[in-house]
């Protein structure tokens, strides 16, 4: 018995301690939770991890110190329900980053699709089946920032699906393409350019400008077929020599 109020006064000061690593987690969580979607599932799973294993860490430890205080007839106060109101958050974001993982790998595969064996309507198709498996998951799901994201890129992907196709064509020859690279930021060889390349450094922004070189190239195309058929005309012509 004489020990008790050492142990009281422990078990306050504990208890005080505890309350600011709490608070700290709290705050922590509340700045930092994934949420957002500028950020991949696996960065965000693995956030998530972490920081359930703190959050139930520190629910046992309130647990304990509450079974202290009882023990040494010290006023438990109202028990903190924040800690379990973080869990079930952190439970609910963890079902929509799962959710997500596999279109968002299933996309990161089809971006690094080489360019020059690509097929356009295999790559349409692709994502036609990408934006109908997002459309399957659940409203609870639906309603979070990283399914929205991953869902605007998808979309946005397939609206602008017209200028990637445009060009798949051989009027394109390497002087243009360098150049079209050179619009884009690209510093990669043609064999190694990607899908992904072209939509992430601004196809679809700067579809303008691309635009201006594949005219010009057409009509390079253009020129070039009808000196073609010239040239095969006159070659196929059978001229009379007439001695004067």
């Amino acid at each position: 018995e004489e020990q008790v109020p050492l142990l009281q006064s422990r078990i306050v000061a504990e208890d005080k301690t505890n309350a600011q690593r709490l608070s700290e987690l709290i705050n922590d969580w509340e700045q930092n939770k994934p949420l957002i979607g500028n950020i991949t599932p696996d960065q965000a799973i693995e956030r998530l991890t972490k920081f359930e294993f703190n959050m139930r860490k520190a629910k046992i430890d309130q647990e304990n110190l509450t079974k202290a205080k009882d023990a040494l007839g010290l006023d438990a106060g109202i028990v903190n329900s924040d800690l379990s109101d973080c869990l079930d958050e952190i439970r609910d974001l963890a079902e929509v980053w799962e959710a997500v993982s596999k279109p968002y790998t299933a996309l990161l595969d089809l971006k690094d699709s080489l360019w020059a064996t690509a097929v356009m309507r295999k790559i349409r198709k692709a994502l036609d089946d990408l934006l109908i498996d997002l459309r399957s998951l659940p409203n609870r799901i639906r309603q979070y920032d990283a399914y929205n994201t991953l869902y605007d890129e998808i979309k946005s992907l397939l609206a602008g699906h017209a200028a990637l196709t445009d060009l798949k064509t051989d009027s394109l020859k390497e002087r243009h393409w360098k150049s079209i690279l050179q619009k884009l930021n690209i510093h990669v060889s043609f064999s190694e350019l990607t899908i992904g390349m072209l939509w992430d450094n601004g196809l679809l922004e700067k579809k303008k400008d691309v635009a201006e070189v594949l005219s010009v190239a057409q009509g390079e195309m253009a020129i070039e077929v009808f000196l073609n058929q010239v040239r095969d005309k006159w070659m196929k012509k059978e001229l009379d020599l007439v001695l004067y």
